[in-house]
């Protein structure tokens, strides 16, 4: 963490709740705004110094001196986040490995066998020196039984997230209802990490629709910011909620779970914090303190993360080529890719509890929810180009580039059960390029989008899917 980061923090919160309370349109009507003009614009209405401000710390470096490491995938969050702008995919691939057995995957994440999860952390801070004590760091290494190897995961976007975090559980719900039930994914719900304070539905222990992750692990934004600075960079941190403690990101991944030897400081060079405070883990890089007296206070660059990818705007939609448009359109309708990567347009509700803009209508081409893949095709593919079932490819087949993987979505309508292990989204909810475009909108789209008002508006009967009574 840099001292400069915290001057952020008063800024972006006063921001957001500006935001929160400046819509006025009625709760009826569904406003679209101007979608953005470049990847990796804000969002309208968004504090650009605040925003410029989190972008820069999304983009910054860090060292060991910051916390960086033990082990780590990269120095900074735009270091993979940055095709073509920051914020946007990347060419890094982290890599997994795993254990099935008679049928059953194994993350190596529990005892009698925990070597600290399925995430190989690809680089180590090596050795080091702290006072008179050299250290050396090894790099992780897969478990001797593992008998799935080097699965890669590459970078994904960010762009229109805040205006996924935005809508409420009730409108995934829909979602589901809304899709054929031979390909009907499933809700995940978890009890955030650390819940969203902004969010009067958020609480400890109270779940919420996980729309975010591979395998919609992740709930909401602050979650994901805090989680990514603790896997991918090696960077612990502990916030407040409300007077409570959170310390779900407070601890350091070592190498194969294993903790370095005494004196080497954790891990890394970050001052340690006093032992035995049941709030502050000793090795946790960046702490907020003490919680007592209800204090309520996201650590400073979880905080800056989160308010950057929130206030991404959508890119615009590419409609440059009608013909191919058309013709890309067609064929994935008939694909049945849409059958999963829904059409159907989202709407932010009217006050958005994280100040993105309210009556958003936007056009992600996810549901979000969980879909059975097969066990290969969610472990026994390197990257991308292999894995071509992906959210993005098919978000591009939607604007009138070729769809290439049709064979997938038949093999998905077919319901190909592998256990939990092959489970998939219909995109990672950080893959989504997220559309915010209601030109030629068919009739039965703004149907859909004014049932989509009224479910954020909360109205009772709003969960119904059209024509089902």
């Amino acid at each position: 963490m840099k001292a400069s980061r915290r001057l952020v923090l008063s800024i972006g919160w006063l921001a957001i709740g500006a935001q929160g309370c400046a819509t006025t349109e009625s709760e009826d009507t569904a406003e679209t705004l101007q979608a953005s003009t470049a990847l990796g614009d804000p969002l309208p209405g968004t504090d650009l110094t605040a925003f410029t401000a989190a972008r820069d710390n999304f983009a910054q470096d860090e060292d060991i001196n910051d916390g960086l490491g033990p082990t780590f995938n990269e120095k900074a969050c735009g270091n993979c986040h940055n095709l073509p702008v920051i914020g946007g995919s990347g060419a890094n691939i982290e890599r997994r490995f795993g254990r099935v057995t008679d049928g059953v995957f194994f993350g190596y994440d529990r005892d009698p066998d925990n070597e600290g999860g399925t995430l190989r952390q690809l680089f180590s801070n090596g050795t080091y020196q702290n006072g008179d004590v050299s250290c050396t760091i090894p790099l992780d290494a897969e478990a001797a039984d593992a008998n799935i190897h080097n699965v890669g995961r590459r970078t994904t976007p960010l762009f229109g997230l805040g205006l996924v975090d935005a809508m409420p559980d009730a409108w995934f719900d829909f979602i589901a209802q809304t899709e054929p039930s031979s390909v009907r994914g499933t809700i995940n719900r978890v009890a955030p990490p650390i819940p969203d304070s902004r969010d009067p539905s958020q609480a400890i222990g109270k779940l919420r629709v996980s729309r975010f992750g591979l395998k919609a692990q992740e709930p909401g934004l602050v979650s994901f910011s805090a989680d990514a600075y603790d896997n991918e960079m090696g960077i612990t941190t502990q916030s407040c909620y409300k007077g409570s403690s959170m310390l779900a990101f407070a601890n350091e991944n070592y190498p194969n779970n294993v903790a370095p030897p005494s004196g080497c400081n954790g891990g890394d060079l970050a001052p340690a914090n006093p032992d035995g405070d049941p709030q502050v883990p000793v090795y946790t890089d960046d702490a907020v303190g003490d919680c007592d007296g209800g204090r309520d206070e996201l650590q400073g660059d979880v905080h800056n993360f989160t308010f950057f990818m929130e206030h991404l705007a959508p890119p615009p939609r590419n409609i440059t080529n009608p013909i191919n448009f058309a013709r890309g359109a067609a064929q994935f309708a008939n694909a049945g890719c849409a059958g999963c990567h829904s059409a159907v347009p989202f709407v932010t509700p009217q006050h958005p509890f994280n100040g993105v803009p309210g009556n958003h209508v936007f056009f992600p081409f996810s549901d979000f929810l969980v879909h059975d893949m097969g066990f290969t095709r969610r472990w026994n593919r390197g990257d991308r180009r292999q894995r071509r079932h992906h959210a993005a490819d098919a978000n591009r087949a939607a604007v009138g580039r070729s769809l290439q993987h049709a064979d997938a979505s038949r093999r998905t309508r077919a319901q190909r059960r592998r256990g939990d292990h092959g489970a998939r989204r219909t995109g990672c909810g950080c893959s989504q390029r997220v559309r915010s475009d209601v030109s030629r909108e068919p009739e039965p789209a703004r149907r859909i989008r004014q049932r989509a008002v009224n479910i954020t508006a909360g109205r009772r009967d709003a969960t119904r899917a059209p024509g089902r009574g």
